[in-house]
């Protein structure tokens, strides 16, 4: 029985217009924890913030 509710949309995309982010993969979703890789053309420094009503995180890469 699903406790949660799935991620449906795709697994693998290259955001456009984001000069430093060369890609997000879906590595994968267990027990209702997703797991995302960004993919970035060098080290960048990012802040990450959490925000609610929608619930969703927010990862800021600077430029």
């Amino acid at each position: 029985a699903d406790a949660h509710t799935r991620y449906s949309g795709p697994r693998r995309f290259s955001p456009p217009a984001t000069p430093n982010v060369t890609e997000l993969v879906q590595l994968g979703d267990f027990e209702g924890i997703n797991r995302w890789v960004i993919g970035l053309t060098d080290f960048r420094k990012f802040n990450v913030t959490v925000m609610t009503s929608p619930s969703r995180l927010v990862v800021d890469v600077q430029h």
